[in-house]
């Protein structure tokens, strides 16, 4: 609990980025294979849950679908199992086309509701990237929408005067490149 505690000092002792204190709207954009089932069970919101035994097994973010489908018995189990015969997560990666995504038009709708720094999550729990990733095929150059998502966001981030902003999700035992500069 101590080290817990010097990890929470420690944040709250960084200086949080000027940009960040004069913004005062954000969006968080979380797009990846998990649109394609698009599901999650109906539960609890974060922070309700007590147990995480619970959490991980019941929850309620369609993000966290490949999590979820891995626990036996857990909803989302039974539900790829119903749906989707128990096929893998990756054949999801391969479905998800992205045939009518646009960046400009994203980024622009975003800036005309007032976003200050709309957020793209380049990776997700589920490792897999929204760019070219070195060291993995788990990419959307290399399978599903066959295009670099990462890199048309931030083209249309400047072109309406957006700030770009990349946030990336690691977990252990996947890939972990860094999310690379983009013009």
């Amino acid at each position: 609990m101590a080290v817990d505690q010097q990890r929470w000092e420690a944040l709250n002792a960084r200086e949080v980025p000027e940009w960040f204190r004069q913004a005062k709207l954000g969006f968080f954009i979380l797009w990846g294979p998990y649109s394609v089932p698009a599901w999650a069970e109906p539960t609890a919101e974060l922070g309700t849950v007590e147990s995480a035994t619970e959490w991980y097994t019941h929850n309620p973010y369609s993000e966290w679908y490949y999590n979820t489908i891995r626990l036996e018995g857990s909803q989302a189990w039974q539900h790829q199992q119903d749906v989707y015969g128990g096929r893998p997560y990756d054949d999801f990666i391969d479905e998800w086309k992205a045939e009518k995504f646009d960046a400009s038009a994203l980024v622009g709708e975003l800036a005309a509701a007032g976003a200050d720094y709309p957020v793209l999550t380049t990776k997700h729990h589920d490792g897999v990237c929204l760019w070219d990733a070195p060291g993995t095929e788990r990419n959307t150059v290399a399978r599903g929408p066959k295009q670099d998502l990462v890199g048309a966001y931030a083209d249309a981030c400047p072109r309406a005067r957006r700030q770009v902003r990349h946030l990336l999700f690691r977990r252990p035992g996947l890939a972990r490149a860094a999310v690379p500069a983009h013009r």
